[in-house]
């Protein structure tokens, strides 16, 4: 649902409407640039929908019904653009990362930076965690694996880029050097880690 502002409204006007959405329980997200719109996502009973109406500031009410809100162009217009190195995610160009699946050695890793940087390819990536169906199988290098990641960014000039599979390796791979990337096929796969992916999109 999203709710149209008084482009005139006073900021005593907007406390106003927030006081009020709180009232009814439910959570303002601002929507696209300026604040001309306030999103409510969740569900919203038949009494709050006709509260919204009434509530000072409120120009207009639209249903929406796009999924995934939070990252809908209704609610933000404008791309959401991260700098990895010197890289821009998100922007209109496309972006290329390589690298080993497997980061197996220091060695390893840095003829692979080497050959990256070639290329002319701005982020690398690599994996220090490796999952696999048998216990017995190698399983990634770890939080080295992550320390020889960084250290072939750093001589190549390159962003380094980890994948995180679970609650435990997520957090290494939460360095202000590092890309962490959490991919949907990990919540598809261990459906535990669902909540874990959510709130710790929330708090990076």
């Amino acid at each position: 649902m999203l709710l149209i502002l008084d482009p005139q409204a006073s900021p005593e006007t907007l406390e106003a409407l927030r006081n009020g959405l709180a009232r009814l329980g439910l959570a303002p997200h601002v929507a696209g640039e300026g604040g001309g719109a306030i999103g409510i996502v969740g569900s919203v009973s038949a009494k709050a929908k006709a509260e919204l109406a009434k509530l000072p500031g409120v120009r207009k009410v639209v249903p929406v019904a796009e999924p995934y809100r939070l990252a809908s162009r209704v609610f933000h217009p404008a791309p959401t653009v991260v700098q990895v190195g010197r890289a821009q995610v998100g922007g209109r160009g496309v972006v290329m990362m390589a690298g080993p699946c497997s980061v197996e050695s220091r060695e390893h890793i840095l003829e692979m930076a080497r050959l990256v940087k070639e290329a002319g390819i701005p982020v690398l990536r690599g994996g220090a965690y490796k999952p696999r169906t048998s216990p017995y199988a190698f399983q990634g290098l770890g939080e080295k694996g992550l320390d020889y990641l960084k250290e072939a960014g750093e001589k190549s000039g390159l962003a380094p880029s980890a994948r995180s599979w679970t609650p435990a390796s997520s957090r290494p791979c939460w360095r202000p050097s590092t890309c962490s990337r959490w991919g949907p096929g990990t919540c598809r796969t261990s459906p535990c880690s669902r909540p874990w992916a959510s709130s710790a999109s929330r708090c990076s």
